[in-house]
């Protein structure tokens, strides 16, 4: 018959026991310890026993040593980033050493800003108004062209200090007409006499001189007619 053992005193019971003989303890299933299946050599629990009450210190954990990938990590990162640097230092130093430096030629550059302060100039002169042409001033010959009587002339005067001479040419039935020109310039009013080949006064011209425009009345003497002149200094 095999035993248990109490769980209270560690004496040795039956197993269908329901209290210990020695210590009087009530027993069920929990409270018996089954002996080892080897009752000449019992079972015995592999880790050491250690008395009630008493600290057993534990050994201080072993520390391992510090991985060196993180380490190698950033050397490897170093050396790549100095690596570059030196790549773009070197190329730059090359091209700054092969590269030819071009001075801009100092005439060029003097004819530029001759130019350009000879534009500015130009641009802000203001505009100057087309001056009007004089009409017989003195010392000075003048052409005008136009019709005297219908008829197409062409005439030369000269001023000086007001007293006028010249001529006056035109076509009539074919024929090429001279005539001469004498008279006086007072202000804007030019008084003319026709003279004829003889020297005869064949005709009076009564006219005003403005702006290079010379208007008025031509009378012929000898049949008391009077036709418009219409002329413009050429």
């Amino acid at each position: 018959m095999s035993t248990n053992h109490c769980s209270y005193c560690g004496a040795p019971i039956s197993f269908d026991s329901n209290f210990c003989s020695n210590c009087g303890k009530e027993l069920d299933d929990s409270t018996r310890i089954i002996p080892s299946q080897d009752p000449l050599h019992p079972q015995q629990s592999s880790a050491p026993q250690t008395p009630q009450g008493y600290y057993q210190p534990q050994p201080a954990p072993t520390q391992m040593p510090p991985s060196n990938s993180n380490r190698n990590t950033l050397l490897v990162v170093l050396s790549i980033i100095v690596g570059i640097l030196l790549s773009v230092v070197g190329f730059l130093g090359i091209r700054y050493f092969t590269t030819e430096k071009e001075e801009p030629a100092k005439t060029d550059t003097v004819l530029t800003r001759t130019d350009t302060v000879y534009q500015t100039i130009v641009t802000q002169q203001p505009t100057q108004p087309v001056p009007p042409k004089t009409t017989l001033i003195d010392g000075g010959t003048y052409t005008y062209t136009g019709t005297i009587a219908e008829q197409r002339v062409s005439m030369v005067l000269t001023n000086e200090r007001g007293y006028i001479s010249g001529s006056y040419r035109y076509t009539k039935f074919t024929s090429d007409n001279r005539l001469a020109l004498t008279g006086t310039l007072a202000g804007k009013r030019l008084s003319l006499y026709e003279i004829n080949e003889e020297g005869e006064y064949t005709g009076e011209l009564t006219t005003t001189v403005v702006g290079g425009k010379i208007t008025g009345k031509f009378v012929n003497l000898s049949s008391g007619k009077s036709y418009n002149i219409n002329l413009t200094q050429e």
